[in-house]
C-alpha cells in the first residue's frame, strides 16, 4: 500500500470523467523509481477541538526489485495553526537483510537507529484490495495533463479515495478519513504524488549504508520521534 486538506486545495486540477469501466486494484510496475510525495495528516484527540496538523514532505527511491528503497524528508507539526517542530530525516530499508536505518539530524549531529523488519512490511505499491474502481479521469489540463483511475471504498476502519495512472498504475494522489481509533481520535490525511522518475535516483547511491549507522545509537529526545 503506498504508506486537513491542504492538499484537498488542488484547486486548478480539471477532472474530466470518462465512461467507467470496471477493474480490480492495480499494483504499481516494479521499476527503479524515483517519486516526491507531500502528505498532510490532521488528527483530532477525543476531547480537543483543534486537529494537530503534519507536513511530510519526501522524495522516495526503490531499486527494481523493490527490495530496497529510501526516504528522505521533513515533517513539519502544526498546533494550533502554529508551527512548532520540524524535523529533518532519512530512512534506508534493506528487505534483504531485514534491516531498516533511521538517520535524523539534530543539533548538527547525525543519529542512527537501526531496526529489524520482515518481508511482510514491504511495501507493494498497490491500491488497497477493498477499493473499488469508479471512473477514469483526466488530472491536470494541457501537456501536464495525465489520465488517470479513480479508486475509492473502506479498508481498515478509513475511507479511501485513491488516483493511480492508467498505463502503470503510478500513484497521483489519495484522500483518506478515519472513521475512529480504539482512543476515540479521528484522522484525515491528503497525499500528493509528484515528479515520477522511472529508471533514475533522486541523488547517487541512495542506497549505501552511512558510517553513522555502523555503530547505531538512540535519536535523543527532541529528534525524529522525540
Amino acid at each position: 500500500m503506498f504508506s486537513v486538506g491542504i492538499l484537498l486545495g488542488i484547486v486548478g486540477v480539471a477532472l474530466a470523467q470518462m465512461p467507467a469501466m470496471p477493474m480490480a486494484p492495480c499494483c504499481m510496475k516494479s521499476n527503479k523509481v524515483s517519486m516526491g510525495m507531500e502528505i498532510v495528516t490532521a488528527t483530532l484527540k477525543m476531547g480537543e477541538t483543534e486537529p494537530v496538523i503534519t507536513v511530510n514532505q519526501f522524495s522516495l527511491d526503490h531499486d527494481g526489485s523493490m527490495m530496497m528503497n529510501r526516504v528522505n524528508g521533513m515533517i513539519r507539526t502544526y498546533i494550533m495553526g502554529q508551527n512548532t517542530t520540524h524535523q529533518n530525516y532519512s530512512v534506508i530499508t534493506d528487505y534483504k537483510k531485514g534491516k531498516e536505518y533511521t538517520l535524523a539530524f539534530v543539533n548538527g549531529q547525525i543519529y542512527c537507529t537501526m531496526k529489524d523488519v520482515p518481508m511482510d512490511n514491504m511495501d507493494t505499491y498497490c491500491v488497497p484490495k477493498n477499493l473499488t474502481y469508479e471512473s477514469t479521469q483526466k488530472f491536470g489540463s494541457g501537456m501536464e495533463s495525465v489520465n488517470t483511475n479513480s479508486w475509492s471504498g473502506m479498508q481498515d476502519n478509513s475511507y479511501w479515495s485513491f488516483q493511480t495512472t492508467t498505463n502503470d498504475c503510478a500513484p497521483v494522489s489519495y484522500n483518506r478519513i478515519n472513521l475512529m481509533n480504539d482512543d476515540g481520535s479521528q484522522v484525515w490525511e491528503n497525499a500528493l504524488f509528484g515528479g515520477v522518475m522511472y529508471n533514475n535516483f533522486s541523488m547517487p547511491d541512495p542506497f549505501t549504508i552511512p558510517p553513522a549507522c555502523m555503530n547505531p545509537t538512540s535519536i535523543p529526545m527532541g529528534g525524529l520521534f522525540g
